[in-house]
């Protein structure tokens, strides 16, 4: 019984996709001059918020599984906790965004890490955040990220995303749910995607898995005869 149930293990083992987490998009950190806000708690209820997006282009499979972007807290550069962040992905069709999201996490308190540097066109404290998401599967194609903070128990500032030093393009804003995607006169925000090139393993990385096994279950199997 113990060799069978050693052979099923490794076998499953064998067939265990070898995928490492790298960066499947990198949209720059931030420049340190400005940011845009993106806050559900920034303008009366009459609207939902400012919220902020930026597109990026993929030319393989990939999946997402990790985001890291920059911002800050103004005017008074005082964050009060708790954070409610919310990460959302739309696709893009003929250089349109889309109204909807085809993914959507609400990702809620993120510790942000001061960076030590400040915007230069205002004095507050750039902060990195960086959170895991659910694996969210991208075809090959344009897409919108939008990163939308709610800083409703921060009675003094609202949540600005900072701008890139990535060179060309520009972000989108909109104010409510439902609404299209306006491009700004601001430029890329900073931010980038980690996760990996799919679920297929390499060829190398399969047959070194299935030689591994097969050559523990032959030692086993010698192990069960003479001992």
């Amino acid at each position: 019984m113990k060799i069978r149930y050693l052979i099923v293990a490794l076998l499953f083992l064998a067939t265990v996709p070898i995928v490492s987490a790298a960066t499947i998009w990198d949209n720059g950190g931030p420049d340190f001059t400005d940011a845009i806000g993106s806050d559900f708690d920034m303008f009366p209820v009459s609207q939902t918020g400012a919220q902020a997006g930026d597109d990026f282009t993929l030319g393989a499979t990939s999946t997402a599984n990790q985001i890291q972007w920059w911002g800050v807290y103004g005017p008074n550069n005082t964050p009060t906790q708790p954070d409610s962040f919310t990460i959302r992905f739309f696709n893009i069709v003929a250089g349109v965004p889309a109204i909807t999201p085809f993914a959507s996490y609400s990702i809620g308190e993120v510790a942000g890490v001061d960076t030590g540097s400040n915007l230069t066109a205002v004095d507050l404290d750039v902060y990195s955040f960086t959170a895991v998401i659910p694996a969210t599967f991208l075809a090959p194609g344009s897409y919108l990220l939008s990163i939308v903070n709610n800083t409703a128990a921060d009675a003094d500032d609202n949540w600005f995303w900072a701008f890139s030093n990535f060179a060309s393009g520009n972000s989108k804003f909109r104010f409510n749910d439902g609404e299209g995607w306006i491009p700004s006169d601001f430029g890329e925000l900073a931010f980038n995607i980690s996760g990996n090139g799919g679920a297929v393993p390499e060829a190398g990385s399969t047959a070194l898995l299935l030689g591994c096994a097969v050559a523990a279950i032959m030692f086993a199997h010698r192990r069960l005869r003479f001992s």
